[in-house]
């Protein structure tokens, strides 16, 4: 913050304290953004969130200083966002407050926000039938935290989740394990599928020990969900896919060994021949669990 250009600008988190205590030594003009902080100089405002996205208006509270020496008086837009949860509106206002000061059109913004395409694996939903499907890198805990309670707005009879575990990260997968334990208490988890993805990781596969560190923690924080370990992502994909029935939700989560996922995913179930779609929709009430390694 100290040696940002003082004809520059600082676009800042309003909500977050560290960002507000970081902002002070700026040398550069800051420009804060919230969702709950009154204080701020644009705020997003009546937000309200839908299945596959969510609205609010985003309000310029005082006179905003932009590039050229324009000024944008206070006043409010409505816009409409094709990414569900709060993550995805705090990125929406640190676009729309870069845009502002760079001098773009209000109108040129909100168009924007409706048409914005996502970015591959963040949030990345899929349907399939009654089946939904998730892929997202969920790089670490808070992004985890963050995934989950953007799904507060879907619809769905159980979450079965398929995450990448990382070599050499065994305190990761501690810390993910614990935000997952934490999730369990409000949304029904059917199970987790953990995998290597050998041959999809660049920089070797996880084994024993970060598959270990995870379970021992979930175990220690008395989670209910089965555990699962397999090497092959395929392997886990499969299960998982076997495991779904209509109306549940799936989790692809993890970093590059999961890049695949979501179109081996779709392969299973659009692959001729295959039983997928017909074990899918059976009702949980005559169901037959599938199988499942290395069960808790």
């Amino acid at each position: 913050m100290k040696n940002l250009n003082p004809e520059g600008f600082a676009l800042v988190n309003a909500d977050d304290p560290l960002c507000l205590d970081a902002a002070d030594a700026a040398s550069a003009q800051v420009v804060t953004y919230a969702l709950n902080y009154p204080n701020a100089m644009i705020v997003a405002e009546d937000y309200r969130p839908r299945p596959l996205g969510c609205s609010f208006r985003i309000t310029i509270k005082n006179d905003l200083s932009c590039l050229g020496g324009w000024i944008y008086p206070p006043q409010s837009f409505a816009v409409s966002l094709p990414l569900p949860g709060k993550a995805a509106v705090y990125n929406g206002l640190a676009a729309a407050a870069g845009a502002l000061i760079l001098g773009q059109q209000i109108d040129d913004i909100a168009r924007g926000f409706k048409t914005f395409p996502g970015v591959k694996r963040r949030f990345e939903l899929i349907r399939h039938n009654s089946i939904t499907v998730i892929d997202d890198t969920a790089p670490n805990p808070p992004a985890l935290k963050a995934l989950f309670e953007s799904l507060s707005a879907l619809s769905f009879k159980k979450a079965f989740i398929v995450l990448c575990l990382e070599k050499d990260k065994t305190d990761k997968d501690r810390k993910m394990a614990l935000e997952l334990l934490e999730q369990e208490k409000s949304i029904p988890i059917g199970e987790i599928f953990l995998t290597a993805s050998r041959s999809d990781t660049l920089s070797g596969q996880a084994g024993a020990k970060e598959e270990r560190a995870f379970r021992e923690t979930w175990r220690a924080g008395g989670g209910i969900a089965r555990l699962s370990f397999f090497q092959c992502l395929e392997d886990a994909l499969e299960e998982a896919v076997l495991s779904l029935r209509e109306g549940d939700l799936l989790l692809l989560l993890g970093g590059t060994g999961m890049n695949r996922a979501a179109a081996l995913v779709s392969r299973m179930f659009e692959t001729p021949g295959e039983t997928y779609d017909d074990k899918i929709v059976i009702p949980d009430e005559i169901s037959t669990p599938g199988r499942v390694i290395n069960p808790t």
